[in-house]
C-alpha cells in the first residue's frame, strides 16, 4: 500500500506509505490549507481506555471501470454483482460527474446564494 501520487506535491511529513501526517481535523500540519483523508492520510489515533468497536460500513460498493463502454457494480463485502456493460458504466459515470465531482456551482447563483445568507 503506498499514498496516492499527487501527495508527493505537497511538502509535508509522510509515514513510510507515503501517507500525509494529519492532525484530528484533517488538516496537514506544515500546509494548513491542505486537507488530506482516505489512503493518503496518515492519521494518530488514541484508542487507549475506549472500547474498540467493529468497523461497519453500512453501504459498501465498488464500481470498476472496464474501458470505453464497460463496468462492473458490485455491493456489500461480498461483492455481489448488481450492475454490468452498459448499466454499470452509467453508474460508473453518475459516481464520477455526480457524487465525487459534482459539476461546477454556478457563480451568480453561488453569490447570490452568500448575499442572501448575510441579510
Amino acid at each position: 500500500m503506498s499514498a496516492f501520487s499527487l501527495t508527493a506535491q505537497v511538502q509535508a511529513e509522510r509515514d513510510r506509505s507515503g501517507r500525509l501526517v494529519v492532525d484530528r481535523n484533517l488538516r496537514v500540519a506544515e500546509v494548513p490549507t491542505i486537507f488530506a483523508a482516505g489512503d493518503t492520510a496518515y492519521a494518530a489515533t488514541d484508542l487507549l481506555g475506549v472500547p474498540l468497536e467493529p468497523y461497519r460500513q453500512k453501504n459498501y460498493v465498488t464500481c470498476l471501470d472496464l474501458g470505453p463502454s464497460d463496468a462492473v457494480f458490485t455491493r456489500g463485502w461480498d461483492a455481489v454483482v448488481e450492475l454490468i456493460a452498459d448499466k454499470a458504466k452509467a453508474m460508473k459515470r453518475e459516481i464520477n460527474t455526480q457524487w465525487i465531482y459534482p459539476p461546477r456551482a454556478n457563480r451568480a447563483d453561488a453569490f447570490k446564494a452568500d448575499l442572501t445568507s448575510r441579510a
